[in-house]
């Protein structure tokens, strides 16, 4: 019965160096591949964000200019400033976007119409994106 207890070779258990590397291998892409869709999830979730304030500030543009135009301030209506803009931005703390205003207007009183576009653009890992939204006011 001891005869093999005696050679060293019953009763031995364990990993041989092969296969500890093997699995360290294994786990070692699976870390990199967790850590690949971390870095794409927070990407794609900082794009999402930013798109939706984009968004927001070209809508809001469209209600002030909605403002004014129900106040029957036209005059303000076609002297968009794009300082005034980017110092609206920088009071919202959105300085990282740019916001254009173009107001064009077609026809007589008290037949005209305005179409005014309220476009925002920003940067994203130096692609930079657009949001555009449209009305159109009628007197």
């Amino acid at each position: 019965m001891l005869r093999g207890a005696a050679k060293g070779t019953a009763g031995e258990s364990g990993y041989s160096l092969v296969e500890v590397l093997v699995a360290l291998v294994f786990i070692g892409i699976a870390i990199g591949t967790l850590f690949t869709a971390i870095t794409q999830a927070v990407y794609v979730q900082k794009a999402a964000e930013m798109e939706a304030d984009a968004s927001n500030l070209a809508n809001q543009a469209i209600e002030k200019y909605r403002s004014y135009f129900n106040a029957g301030n036209y005059d303000r209506l076609v002297n968009a400033s794009a300082a005034e803009e980017q110092a609206e931005l920088s009071a919202l703390g959105k300085s990282q976007f740019r916001r254009t205003i173009a107001v064009t207007l077609s026809g007589v009183a008290p037949d005209r119409t305005w179409t005014i576009a309220a476009n925002v653009t920003y940067d994203l890992k130096g692609n930079s994106r657009n949001v555009t939204c449209r009305t159109l006011f009628a007197e």
